[in-house]
């Protein structure tokens, strides 16, 4: 367990935005003109790709939704270093 605290503590995290799949209305309705409509609104919301992470020497690129996936899934366990990560805008 120490030993993948230590390999972890030393990957930088980049949140790239070029990693969304597509985006998706935040209050979809079945008729075309009315889902326009909600839409200029309510605007839409990204879906992220949570299935790539790609890794470039001591960098890890993901999208935001992975990320945030990672950090909570790490301080639901044991890993409270999750605040030790380097995150790099």
């Amino acid at each position: 367990m120490n030993y993948l605290n230590n390999l972890i503590d030393g990957y930088q995290i980049i949140i790239s935005p070029h990693m969304i799949l597509g985006w998706k209305p935040k209050r979809p309705h079945h008729k075309r003109r009315i889902n326009k409509k909600w839409e200029k609104r309510y605007g839409h919301s990204p879906i992220y790709d949570m299935e790539h992470v790609y890794m470039y020497g001591n960098y890890l690129i993901m999208s935001k939704g992975y990320y945030e996936r990672l950090r909570k899934a790490m301080k639901e366990t044991r890993w409270s270093n999750a605040s030790r990560f380097k995150l790099v805008l």
